[in-house]
Order: structure tokens, then C-alpha cells, then sequence
């Protein structure tokens, strides 16, 4: 995937006090997607609407193509499926972008259940 399906170029992900990266993990679901933002104003929202408040936006340059692929690698290790980018909180759409070997596929558009899986944390 290019980065200019991202207005900005890079991604931003929120990450707790150690360093992890934060994750939503589906009902029943064995394997978890990572929050991803196209930006830094869509992420903050995301952190205030959630709850959020103590993790710091942490952003990934979508031309460090090294970078990228060592941030994918880690995360499939870890049971990661894919991105969920620019979730919004109180109605549940968002992209879904999957992996494609060490870069991004094409986002879809994707409808979850709105606040009714857990956030939950993803060692990377």
C-alpha cells in the first residue's frame, strides 16, 4: 500500500507506559488489530473518547519502508491480523488494512460493534 492512501505519510499509534502498543481485540475473537491512525488529531480523539489518556501517540513514517516491515513482522508474531485505522470510538467504522508479506494491503471499509469488544493491550 502507498502512503498516499494517508493524507500525512505516516501512521500514529497509541502505546501505554511500557512501550506497548494498544490493540482491539474482538469478542471471542483469537486474535487481535492494532490501532493505527492516519494522524495525530484522529488518534488524540480516539484517546480522549476511549479513556485512554495515559498513552502517548507514537508516530511510523509510511516511507521507512524498513520500519514498516520490522513493525509488521513483530506484530504477526503476536497474533496481530491487521490495522484497524482511524476507529472511531463511538460508532465503530474504520478501515481495516491487512498485511501483505512486510507491507500494507489495501484498506476496506470496516463496521464493528460500537464499544462492545475490549481494548486490549499488544506486547510488540
Amino acid at each position: 500500500m502507498s502512503s498516499a492512501a494517508f493524507d500525512s505519510g505516516e501512521l500514529c499509534f497509541l502505546a501505554d507506559g511500557s512501550g506497548s502498543l494498544i490493540g482491539y481485540q474482538e469478542t471471542s475473537a483469537s486474535w487481535t488489530n492494532l490501532l493505527a491512525f492516519s494522524s495525530e488529531q484522529r488518534a488524540l480523539q480516539f484517546r480522549r473518547d476511549s479513556g485512554l489518556s495515559k498513552c502517548a501517540v507514537v508516530a511510523l513514517d509510511l516511507a521507512d519502508a524498513a520500519s514498516l516491515g520490522a513493525l509488521i513482522a513483530q506484530v504477526k508474531r503476536r497474533a496481530v491480523r491487521s490495522l484497524l485505522v482511524d476507529l472511531d470510538y463511538h460508532t465503530g467504522r474504520c478501515r481495516e488494512v491487512g498485511f501483505a508479506g512486510q507491507s500494507l494491503a489495501a484498506p476496506t471499509e470496516r463496521q464493528l460493534a460500537p464499544r462492545t469488544a475490549g481494548l486490549s493491550v499488544t506486547r510488540t
